[in-house]
């Protein structure tokens, strides 16, 4: 688990830019080591990684506005992480990578993408490269008591998607997460306003 307070925060090792892959080290248990990343525009879809061939070493992923103030967070078992979000303001935000277990080298990429929005009827093609990861859609609904189908679909029989929708990127007020490659949810919208879709690769890609 991250423990982060004041008092325990370790420096800032350097600032991200997106697409650009960033090393680090970490040669002890429970260390921690921040990265920055400056969002220019609210309403991105940013998605932080890391990822690391050291298979016998687990690392943690933690988000936050400061180094104190996690608000997403990865804790799944191994050496690759990722966190995915839309930020609800621009300014920096910190990354926190912590080492439970073991020791290693590892690579921290952060990759932000304009949301993407809907059209009713409209198709969209997308694509997850990573376990794990989350890409985030948007539609307005215009009447409130509108019903809403959204389907997921794909042809990677090997994959496991899940599908969450909510009026923030935070808060999933309807989802789907069956096993396998397609979703649906089918839902009443009960006021009018900008609707987010979460797709995340629960496994495969």
């Amino acid at each position: 688990y991250i423990v982060l307070a004041t008092s325990d925060v370790e420096p800032v090792v350097d600032a991200l830019v997106s697409d650009e892959p960033l090393s680090g080290q970490l040669e002890e248990e429970g260390q921690i080591v921040f990265f920055t990343y400056e969002v220019q525009e609210p309403n991105t879809s940013v998605t932080v990684a890391i990822s690391s061939d050291s298979e016998d070493t687990d690392f943690d992923l933690a988000v936050g506005p400061s180094a104190d103030d996690v608000q997403l967070s990865s804790f799944d078992i191994g050496s690759n992480e990722a966190v995915s979000f839309v930020p609800p303001s621009a300014g920096v935000y910190y990354f926190g990578v912590e080492i439970i277990s073991g020791t290693g080298n590892f690579t921290l990429v952060v990759k932000e993408t304009p949301l993407i929005s809907l059209s009713s009827g409209e198709p969209v093609s997308g694509q997850l490269a990573e376990e794990a990861q989350t890409v985030f859609y948007t539609f307005e609904v215009q009447e409130p008591g509108t019903l809403v189908t959204v389907d997921l679909s794909s042809d990677s029989e090997d994959t496991d998607f899940d599908l969450a929708i909510g009026l923030s990127t935070d808060n999933a007020l309807w989802s789907s997460r069956d096993f396998g490659s397609n979703e649906t949810v089918v839902f009443i919208a009960p006021i009018a306003g900008v609707y987010h879709i979460g797709v995340e690769s629960a496994s495969g890609t």
